[in-house]
């Protein structure tokens, strides 16, 4: 049975006026676990959100952490290659009927805000790196409450979809340590291995709350 992931309207208004506080008023109800399954220890902590507004599905993380890895690009709010392998990421991997069609799109966001998006065709076994979504990318680090938040916000558009559609599948993920992540989280567990996370088989399902 797919999992399910709760989408409420958005809250907000206004996203370039948000901070780090605002969130809080977010039902952080869909925790990640590690890739297999396992429960993760407290410092490591990660739950995500999903709200939506005629323009945007938006997914928000709120994990803990001990240290952030983090690029050295003096880029901010860039699109860059091989992001995952150069800091710490919370990932989206969404599409409409992705488990038919094999095909998602993949999106990205460290915490310094950089960011990666990807159209994805497992049927034909290509990824489109040049292509632009068009998303947003908010992220915020609390180093008080040791706290790492990044909010997504994904155009409809590109991911062929609208709010209220019933055939919306998705995994959310968090790849944190060194080369990939010694930690690999994942709200729908797909195991380890090599290109774990592109598993639409495994993808749980969004549904729609007012």
């Amino acid at each position: 049975m797919d999992k399910v992931l709760l989408c409420r309207r958005s809250p907000f208004l206004n996203f370039d006026a948000l901070e780090f506080e605002d969130l809080d008023t977010l039902q952080f109800d869909a925790p990640l676990t590690f890739a297999d399954g396992t429960p993760v220890p407290k410092h490591l902590q990660t739950s995500a959100a999903a709200v939506y507004n005629e323009e945007y599905l938006i997914i928000v993380f709120s994990g803990k952490y001990e240290q952030l890895r983090i690029s050295n690009s003096e880029i901010e709010n860039s699109k860059t290659e091989n992001l995952w392998a150069q800091s710490d990421v919370y990932e989206v991997f969404v599409g409409s009927n992705a488990k038919k069609t094999k095909q998602y799109r993949e999106f990205q966001l460290s915490p310094d805000g950089l960011f990666f998006d990807n159209a994805v065709n497992l049927a034909e076994e290509k990824s489109d790196h040049s292509w632009n979504s068009g998303m947003k990318g908010i992220s915020f680090i609390s180093i008080e409450r040791k706290i790492w938040r990044s909010l997504f916000l994904l155009p409809w558009k590109s991911i062929n979809a609208q709010a209220g559609d019933e055939n919306i599948f998705l995994n959310l993920y968090r790849a944190s340590g060194k080369f990939h992540g010694d930690e690999l989280l994942a709200w729908s567990p797909t195991g380890f291995g090599k290109k774990c996370f592109h598993q639409p088989e495994k993808f749980g399902v969004l549904q729609f709350v007012e």
